[in-house]
């Protein structure tokens, strides 16, 4: 009973409160505060995918979090259970909040930063989520935002970087046979100094929102040869040839 629930409060806010960011999506779009690059490589999303993005903090609100679904949402309106993506977010900020939980509880994957117990238990639903249930996952790759790092990769120009990615999503990947869907978002300065909160007012003044897409990765025998590390890294290099793409 209570995992209906859980099911039936997140399709009411797929039609509310996932509605709403989509009329803010098309709006920044028609006003020309979204620019969309490569539209045409923006799949139709199939069961077991992994959707694998920069985390820039937009506008200082962390709106990728809302824009990414956005992208997709005219896919999942009318089948919001099969299609509608799940979250991997972090425990302490998301899982453990009310405020999100209530209604995003249901789509979300918690994620216990640094070293610990819980992490056989994350993997085990995230691989359940890809590979067992053929879901749709939004992954933001880094740890966290790219603005609290500390070490980066840069793109081939120079002027774009990132945390590296974590290890596990190359190990994800090769586990589930998932394809991969590569995002670049950038907003304003690539790095900059992180609010003192997590969460704060949009700041419309940082300029254009530019969402860069890149070709979908299907899994293959070159692919799923290669090991963990390795294919992390090829997953890398394209998000980071991407975000140099104009």
């Amino acid at each position: 009973m209570k995992k209906f629930i859980g099911k039936a409060i997140f399709v009411v806010a797929v039609y509310t409160i996932g509605f709403a960011f989509w009329i803010v999506f098309s709006i920044f779009k028609l006003i020309g505060k979204v620019r969309i690059v490569n539209p045409d490589n923006l799949p139709r999303l199939k069961p077991g995918t992994i959707i694998i993005s920069n985390h820039p903090d937009l506008m200082d609100c962390m709106y990728e979090i809302f824009l990414i679904p956005a992208l997709f949402y005219s896919q999942f309106f009318f089948h919001p259970l099969k299609c509608s993506p799940y979250f991997t977010l972090d425990k302490k900020n998301f899982k453990d909040k009310w405020y999100w939980n209530w209604w995003l509880g249901d789509r979300a994957i918690a994620i216990q930063r640094g070293a610990g117990n819980g992490r056989v238990a994350e993997a085990k639903e995230i691989v359940d989520v890809l590979g067992v249930h053929k879901g749709i996952i939004v992954h933001f790759g880094e740890g966290g935002r790219t603005c609290t790092g500390n070490k980066f990769q840069l793109s081939p120009s120079g002027k774009r970087k990132i945390r590296p990615l974590k290890p596990s999503v190359g190990w994800l990947v090769l586990k589930t046979q998932a394809c991969v869907i590569t995002i670049w978002l950038e907003n304003g300065p690539m790095i900059h100094q992180p609010g003192k909160r997590l969460f704060s007012l949009p700041k419309l003044r940082r300029g254009e929102i530019v969402v860069k897409i890149g070709k979908t990765m299907e899994a293959n025998k070159k692919l799923m040869a290669m090991s963990p590390s390795e294919l992390t890294e090829i997953i890398s290099a394209n998000l980071l040839e991407l975000a140099d793409q104009e």
